[in-house]
């Protein structure tokens, strides 16, 4: 007994090992950026704006693979609010704000280390009510979603100083160069507004909001979504054939996608099922979200029974399953 617990113990010891070596190999691939700053380039401190839209620039730092970026209300030493902790990649960032005073900092990341943080700087989005440079901030849908419903309901983040909103519905995914709206509503007083399904059919919309006061308007601000209404075709097996009894655990399952045959066509994707009873009730392994027309496992020997059906990303499934196969592991 105490020979078992020993090797118990050593074993788990040795995976606790390799497990801290392998995060340790981690660290030291990474550059060491402790010590080091970003270099800001936009916006200076202090800097007062008179568009909601502040535009994020900094010089990327050797070593850092993302950055991270927080914006606080209206300062890190008299915290009100956390607008964003956000991460990101690349050197530049918008982010849309309210009038009022704010607080930012910034820092380099890798999988291993971080930088010192730049700032805080402080920063302050001017409350005039002019809306001819504000940015309107749509927050669903989202861009390119798919969908098999026609009830659509659009939302928005509120605009300072918009009194009413306005909305348009246009044919295409590209809002600027489908210029004739199929749909437009004024006199929006809240930040939501549901699309009448009468101007809803299979195909490609895109969307827009703009805010109105008394003196100014804002642009309009624009996305896009799809609804396909039609399922994708049955998925065709390939591999294994019927019966098949093969000469290795390891077995490559393989078969044609089902296509989407509409209007909108969805990305598609494929789901195997395998059971172990000719019924399909004894449940071994699905598998879903699978986007290519093959999928190795490894199994236990035995007898399965498998089939694959489509499933787009708007939600329509394959009218049937594939056929269903058998395949013995010996």
């Amino acid at each position: 007994m105490q020979k078992y617990y020993f090797n118990t113990i050593t074993k788990y010891s040795l995976m606790l090992g390799l497990i801290l070596a392998f995060n340790s190999c981690n660290a030291i691939f990474e550059n060491d950026i402790t010590k080091d700053k970003v270099n800001l380039i936009l916006p200076q401190n202090g800097q007062v704006f008179s568009t909601n839209q502040v535009n994020f620039k900094w010089q990327e730092l050797e070593g850092a693979i993302n950055y991270r970026i927080e914006i606080v209300s209206p300062s890190f030493s008299n915290l009100e609010n956390f607008i964003l902790d956000s991460l990101v990649s690349g050197d530049t960032y918008s982010f849309i704000l309210n009038p009022g005073e704010y607080q930012f900092q910034l820092r380099g990341e890798n999988s291993g280390y971080q930088s010192l943080y730049t700032g805080p700087y402080s920063i302050t989005i001017d409350s005039i009510s002019d809306l001819t440079d504000k940015t309107l901030s749509l927050s669903s849908p989202v861009e390119n979603y798919y969908t098999n419903n026609t009830n659509i309901i659009c939302n928005w983040i509120e605009l300072y100083a918009a009194d009413t909103y306005e909305f348009q519905l246009r044919e295409g995914s590209d809002f600027l160069l489908s210029t004739t709206p199929i749909h437009n509503k004024t006199d929006i007083y809240s930040i939501t507004y549901t699309i009448p399904e009468d101007y809803l059919e299979e195909g490609e919309y895109s969307w827009g909001v703009k805010g109105h006061n008394q003196n100014s308007s804002s642009d309009f601000t624009s996305s896009n979504f799809s609804i396909d209404l039609t399922s994708p075709n049955d998925v065709i097996l390939v591999i294994p054939l019927d019966d098949a009894t093969t000469t290795s655990s390891t077995v490559v399952f393989k078969w044609n996608s089902g296509v989407d045959t509409g209007i909108a066509k969805s990305p598609v994707s494929t789901t195997i099922e395998i059971y172990k009873d000719v019924d399909f009730t004894d449940e071994y392994e699905i598998i879903d979200n699978i986007t290519t027309d093959s999928l190795e496992l490894t199994l236990t020997p035995d007898e399965y029974w498998w089939r694959v059906y489509a499933v787009d990303e708007a939600g329509n499934e394959s009218e049937f399953d594939s056929e269903e196969r058998k395949v013995t592991i010996p």
